[in-house]
């Protein structure tokens, strides 16, 4: 008897490892918020029955440069110390070489939309006129919003740059970016008082520290360090693990500069797992509404407002553009999902090892994620949504299987979202 509880528990263990392990097809998925866009999206396709009547789009910036130098910096001079005592591996030696051409390509250029970033918005408004030529027609009226970043400036431009130049016959276009209307929309992880006083909150920090305590411990950070620099590497564990995260973030980053890397040269597939799913927690936490706090979901609750009162607006009272485009961040999506409860995205446990198979940042926010409410008219007058999350459609009423919910319906559903039931 004794034997068969052991080996029960031995199962239930494998079990309990194999669905917190996430080993995917690719590596790149592991590059989490910094992955590029999927290249191998194709216009949706509906019902003949189904009329195009309104677009209500929030969108991320495209893929862009790392958004500061500090994080190169700091793996350059781990790297510079263990080169000066003599200490440098060839894997030191080849990471040193990306982390100057990551430098190169990048300075004077931290944080700017680049040519991929570009690229990937004008594909996906190139596909949204293809899917609704009609709301594209001779002087249409579109209305477009972004944060004050430049890269969330340069990916609306690229996006109505290329609804333009597919428009022969021009388009009405407002457009404002920066203004105190537009942040409070778009950056409301900066203007959230509750949540601004959440973010130091020991309560949460101290969660998120104990995660990276666990998933890279020090045998891990050790190993991966002595790898690149042989016995050359901070005494402090802290300082070694914010080594290995800082590494892992150069390496993460270099998809979205078009630069080709193989982590595989600098970490194993499970080293570079844990990095990501330490990362992934990181934001989950900071981002999503989660057992300490729905404070990050509830930030997004003006933007849910104001994507159920722009859509009522168009079909009740018949005011204002067809087409509504908005650009902010990654942490304007991740909250904004959440508050949703969309597939993937709302996600409470008290067991953070848990989150990394239910919560993946490389599928709800790569670089130029969105989500777009699509609505249509039937020809019995009734309007419908098909929500779209990076351009696919989804379920997002529990328990149902709709793709296409009548408005009415869906709005009914954000309503009680907002209201936390």
């Amino acid at each position: 008897m004794k034997r068969l509880t052991l080996s029960f528990a031995l199962l239930l263990a494998t079990l309990a490892a194999m669905a917190h392990s996430v080993v995917p097809d690719d590596w790149s998925d592991l590059s989490g918020s910094a992955r590029p866009y999927p290249t191998d999206i194709k216009p949706q396709t509906r019902p003949d029955s189904l009329k195009p009547v309104m677009i209500n789009h929030v969108g991320r910036h495209g893929a862009r440069f790392p958004t500061s130098g500090r994080g190169s910096e700091e793996v350059r001079r781990f790297l510079m110390k263990a080169y000066e005592a003599k200490q440098l591996t060839a894997a030191g030696k080849k990471l040193l070489a990306l982390t100057d051409s990551v430098r190169i390509a990048a300075a004077g250029r931290w944080g700017r939309l680049d040519e991929l970033g570009e690229e990937e918005q004008r594909g996906i408004a190139a596909r949204m006129y293809v899917a609704a030529p009609n709301l594209f027609g001779d002087h249409a009226g579109i209305t477009a919003i972004s944060s004050w970043k430049p890269r969330c400036v340069m990916s609306m431009y690229s996006f109505l740059h290329q609804l333009t130049l597919l428009n022969h016959g021009g388009l009405m276009v407002t457009s404002s970016s920066g203004t105190t209307e537009d942040d409070a929309l778009m950056r409301f992880f900066d203007t959230d008082k509750a949540y601004r006083e959440l973010i130091f909150n020991d309560a949460l920090l101290n969660v998120a520290d104990k995660f990276q305590e666990k998933t890279i411990d020090d045998g891990m950070a050790t190993a991966i360090l002595r790898r690149l620099a042989g016995i050359c590497f901070p005494d402090n564990v802290k300082e070694r693990r914010w080594t290995v995260m800082s590494i892992y973030s150069l390496i993460a980053d270099c998809g979205a500069m078009g630069i080709k890397v193989n982590p595989a040269d600098w970490m194993t597939l499970r080293e570079y797992e844990r990095c990501w799913s330490v990362k992934n927690f990181s934001q989950y936490m900071r981002y999503s509404a989660s057992n300490v706090s729905d404070v990050p979901a509830a930030m997004a609750a003006p933007l849910l407002r104001d994507l159920i009162a722009t859509t009522d607006s168009f079909l009740v009272e018949e005011k204002g553009p067809a087409v509504r485009l908005r650009f902010g961040h990654a942490e304007t999506l991740m909250p904004l999902m959440s508050i949703m409860r969309l597939p993937g995205a709302y996600y409470i446990s008290r067991l953070p090892e848990s989150v990394a198979a239910h919560w993946r940042n490389y599928d709800l926010v790569p670089m130029a994620a969105n989500i777009v409410f699509h609505i249509f008219k039937a020809p019995s007058g009734n309007y419908y949504l098909r929500l779209d999350v990076n351009e696919s459609p989804v379920e997002f009423i529990p328990g149902r299987h709709d793709i296409y919910v009548p408005w009415a319906e869906a709005r009914d559903y954000f309503m009680r979202c907002l209201r936390g039931e």
